[in-house]
């Protein structure tokens, strides 16, 4: 009775798990920089994050009207916004009413350097000149300064200039024209959408160039969706084959598929439910569910060849409540990780694991007893050498090994070394780079307690980022007092030179521009991209080029992710060593004498392959550490189940369980992308020598 209302309240769950999958939209992260997020999130990061979702489109070509026709098109298809009419107008506005306090960097600096004469002649000459084309009346700005002002800001580098919402240049005979598309709250299908159409565009005489994390962010999903699905593909007919030749009886393979899929569901479910949108990698770890969830069920039909099905869990039912146990324990240190992408393995495994034992327990009994599955008889005899009095040297090399891999090895991870571009991609993006002359720019970061604050350091420093667009209360008090001093000097001379009738005369009342006054301008995008608040304190950073005279402390974006990425492996490896003591600590209890037998494969099976990877000279980087994590769980399964029952059925069991994980998770290393590569190789080698040392020892019990 008890057992019917557990499987009644495990179909209901499941049924709402489903459900809930159905109605709500699952998303998934793929990006490099999303690997790195966590709840130390820093401004640095948030912003090359915000920037990473930023794309590059670049049309090129040597007609001008061929040029101007795909144009039209680019916009239609991203959305870009050639009339800014009503930004634009409002941005007049907003120069208008502070007009007193704004000056360009070169109109300030001519102004100092005595150089009023210069800026009456050339506002003269604009008056006069029957080709002058004004932003503002002549009246509002006689002398042209808040034109001079605007120019400045639509110069952008390089001979780039906005026009009409695309930034424009021409060079060596090419006329190009640039969009940059925020693809932030775009779906990978939309984005593919926009980039197919793109690419229809072009022709012998148009170019179309595009670069951006997020354009190879969505190359890697594609690839990294088609790998994942081909892995488990094979995975799970070679896990299906294995069990097929170890029990002779393809009735098994019903109940496995049916634990599988409740897991998954389960622990999906669960991931989307407490996630918004997790990273792919987190799939990664719905194998460890394949083989685990195989495991156990593997060890009860080893069972079933000796026992009822009801008896037979009650066979295996103590060591694999011990091997749940500590399996968990491993997964639930995971939560309290600064890393999302551990806390979000730790939720996706522990639900599904939870998931497949309780299959096992409630529903494999019923399930064989209906079936009556014929089970193969026969075992496998397991070779295990005897090496006699070389037993002591043979673990004192191996500790001695994992110990040189420990201590030696370069623990480094490279955000370039995670993933190797398309080439098609990268020629692309060194294309762009020179087009646009920013290969060598980095970013500035600069922090303070005001905006003002911030301001003024940037100006200090020579650095010419959000102070472009608002100069600080300082710089704008100049301002007013250089431009006062121009109206006195030269105002009734240019008024009579051009024989007007009114006196020009600066505007009165004006109070200094703020950053709040930025609101619904064209300028407000730009600086709030480069600016951060929080809890009262601000952060602007701002990029610099190579040619900047700036005596700010910069940095490049791989450089930060870099050392984003380490900082993470050092609190994964602190946090491996808690999981490490915890395990230590309930092994001590409940298995006393034999504790040193049953931790020792476990240490060996981590340090093993960290020794491999320092004689191979390969960096051990942040996904080999947390491949530990699923290596700790596995490994202290086998150990357990070696010392729990020393049989030969359970040594033929301990083995299928291994061949299905090294099978799954051996797959993994041949992926093109280095995070998920890197799990399956720690996994591989570690869970070898975890199998093997475990079944070494268990002999000498």
């Amino acid at each position: 009775m008890k057992d019917t209302i557990f499987r009644f309240i495990y179909a209901a769950v499941f049924a709402l798990s489903a459900l809930f999958l159905l109605c709500v939209p699952i998303d998934f992260e793929y990006g490099i920089f999303e690997l790195a997020s966590g709840k130390n999130k820093s401004a640095e990061l948030d912003f090359i994050k915000n920037n990473s979702s930023k794309i590059r489109i670049v049309l090129a070509s040597e007609n001008r009207e061929t040029l101007e026709a795909a144009k039209e098109k680019a916009a239609k298809i991203l959305g870009v916004e050639r009339d800014n009419s009503e930004k634009l107008n409002a941005a007049k506005t907003l120069l208008l009413e502070h007009s007193s306090y704004i000056l360009s960097p070169e109109s300030a600096a001519i102004i100092e350097s005595g150089g009023g004469e210069k800026i009456l002649s050339e506002a003269k000459r604009k008056i006069l000149s029957p080709y002058r084309a004004s932003i503002f009346k002549v009246s509002k700005d006689p002398f042209f300064l808040l034109e001079e002002y605007v120019k400045s800001l639509l110069e952008y580098g390089g001979g780039w200039k906005m026009s009409d919402g695309f930034l424009e240049k021409e060079e060596g005979g090419k006329f190009y024209a640039a969009a940059i598309l925020n693809t932030l709250n775009l779906t990978d299908a939309e984005l593919e959408s926009k980039i197919e159409n793109l690419e229809n565009l072009k022709n012998k005489d148009l170019e179309v160039y595009k670069s951006g994390a997020r354009i190879h962010s969505l190359k890697v999903s594609k690839k990294s969706k088609s790998e994942i699905n081909f892995l488990s593909a094979v995975s799970l007919t070679l896990v299906f084959a294995l069990g097929y030749w170890a029990f002779g009886t393809a009735k098994i393979f019903l109940p496995m598929a049916i634990s599988l899929c409740s897991s998954f569901v389960f622990a999906l479910a669960t991931l989307v439910f407490f996630f918004d949108k997790p990273h792919v990698c987190v799939l990664i770890f719905a194998t460890s569910l394949i083989g685990l969830s195989v495991d156990y069920s593997y060890h009860y039909f080893s069972a079933c060849k000796k026992f009822s099905p009801e008896d037979a869990f009650k066979s295996i039912e103590k060591p694999l409540n011990k091997t749940l146990a500590t399996t968990l324990v491993c997964f639930a240190v995971l939560y309290f990780s600064s890393l999302d992408l551990l806390k979000e393995i730790s939720v996706f495994s522990i639900a599904g694991l939870i998931s497949s034992y309780l299959f096992v327990r409630f529903f494999y009994p019923l399930i064989v007893r209906k079936l009556k599955p014929d089970f193969n008889q026969s075992v496998l005899k397991i070779p295990i050498p005897k090496l006699g009095r070389l037993k002591n040297i043979a673990v004192i090399a191996l500790v001695s090994a994992s110990l040189s891999g420990l201590i030696f090895a370069k623990f480094k991870t490279q955000a370039t070394d995670l993933y190797v571009p398309d080439k098609d991609l990268l020629l692309q993006e060194k294309s762009l780079s020179e087009i646009f002359k920013d290969t060598e720019k980095k970013l500035a970061i600069i922090k303070g307690s005001s905006i003002d604050s911030i301001l003024t350091c940037e100006e200090n420093a020579g650095a010419s980022g959000i102070s472009r667009f608002i100069p600080s209360l300082n710089r704008q008090e100049k301002n007013k007092r250089l431009i006062e001093n121009l109206y006195e000097k030269y105002a009734e001379k240019l008024q009579k030179s051009i024989g007007a009738n009114k006196k020009f005369e600066m505007p009165k009342g004006q109070k200094p521009l703020k950053i709040e006054d930025l609101k619904g301008t064209l300028f407000e995008d730009a600086v709030s991209s480069m600016l951060h608040g929080e809890n009262g304190s601000w952060t602007a950073i701002i990029p610099v080029g190579k040619d900047e005279n700036c005596a700010l402390e910069t940095f490049s974006p791989p450089e930060f992710l870099n050392g984003i990425f380490d900082s993470y492996m050092k609190s994964s490896a602190a946090l491996i060593a808690a999981s490490f003591l915890a395990l230590a600590a309930m092994f001590a209890l409940v298995f006393r004498r034999s504790f040193f037998k049953l931790i020792l494969p476990v240490v060996l099976s981590a340090g093993l392959p960290i020794f491999i990877f320092w004689i191979l000279g390969a960096n051990v980087n942040l996904f080999h550490i947390l491949a530990l994590f699923i290596l700790m769980g596995l490994g202290i399964d086998y150990s357990i189940f070696h010392y729990s029952n020393n049989s030969t059925l359970t040594k033929n069991a301990v083995f299928i369980s291994f061949a299905t994980s090294i099978i799954g998770f051996g797959a993994l290393a041949f992926t093109s992308f280095k995070a998920i590569s890197s799990i399956g190789e720690m996994l591989a080698l570690g869970l070898g020598f975890a199998y093997f040392i475990s079944l070494f020892l268990a002999e000498e019990k």
